[in-house]
């Protein structure tokens, strides 16, 4: 399991490099390991990944959750802004699935 959440994380962070930047792709900053000593010895220290993104006012989650009703307007919005994003990408070369 850890194994594979550090695949994806490296492979997040090859395809952020790769992307460059757009304006509706998040724009990756920097990334750097962390290691962590345990208390105790007889334990395994671990390494974080940390990736630092530019700084957003909010995500696609709070806006969903908030209370305000999103028109169709709104909606029409996300989905044009999410499909720039996609197109970016797909001119790129990135397949998802």
């Amino acid at each position: 399991e850890v194994e594979t959440s550090a695949l994806y994380a490296l492979r997040e962070l090859h395809l952020l490099r790769s992307l460059g930047s757009h304006p509706h792709i998040v724009t990756l900053h920097n990334a750097f390991l962390v290691e962590t000593q345990k208390a105790d010895a007889s334990s395994a220290s671990r390494t974080d990944l940390y990736l630092v993104l530019e700084l957003m006012s909010c995500d696609l989650q709070h806006v969903i959750g908030s209370s305000q009703t999103l028109t169709k307007r709104h909606h029409q919005s996300i989905v044009y802004q999410a499909l720039l994003g996609l197109a970016h990408m797909h001119s790129a070369g990135v397949i998802h699935r």
